[in-house]
């Protein structure tokens, strides 16, 4: 005669709030869900349309892309790293964290011209709102740089 027991268990659920895309160097750019992200890929591209920014990210550059909850990895992380790397997250309004304290973030054109910028506080974030901006925008922080696109 055999026994079966069935061991029960309650796992909690929660919904991710956040795409995180993770690109060869480590940096992290995370993108609001409630943005409805939606991944492409070119023939040398990983395209990301979030709202009215569009972001391409060269397939040499780009390592993984993940769902998150509150800018934290749900998943298992590939490496650990010494330094924090800066995560960028998009809305309105541009957020930045795990920046150097007191560096600068600035937002250019294509043409080299400065649209805005902000001075990282010292707890090493950054907001920027990014209305009144169209077309191509460059992010250049003292350690990551990268554009998107603001339709």
């Amino acid at each position: 005669m055999a026994v079966t027991c069935a061991l029960l268990t309650t796992i909690a659920l929660h919904a991710a709030s956040y795409l995180t895309v993770t690109d060869s160097n480590g940096s992290k750019t995370s993108f609001e869900l409630s943005q409805k992200p939606a991944i492409s890929f070119t023939y040398n591209s990983l395209r990301l349309v979030a709202g009215e920014q569009t972001i391409d990210y060269p397939l040499t550059e780009y390592r993984s892309f993940t769902l998150t909850d509150d800018n934290e990895t749900t998943g298992i992380s590939a490496t650990k790293q010494l330094k924090a790397s800066p995560l960028f997250s998009f809305g309105n309004t541009l957020r930045g964290s795990g920046l150097e304290p007191n560096s600068t973030v600035a937002l250019y054109s294509v043409s080299g011209q400065l649209l805005k910028q902000s001075r990282v506080s010292a707890n090493g974030t950054v907001s920027i709102p990014l209305e009144g901006l169209k077309g191509v925008v460059v992010v250049k922080a003292a350690n990551k740089s990268f554009k998107f696109i603001k339709k």
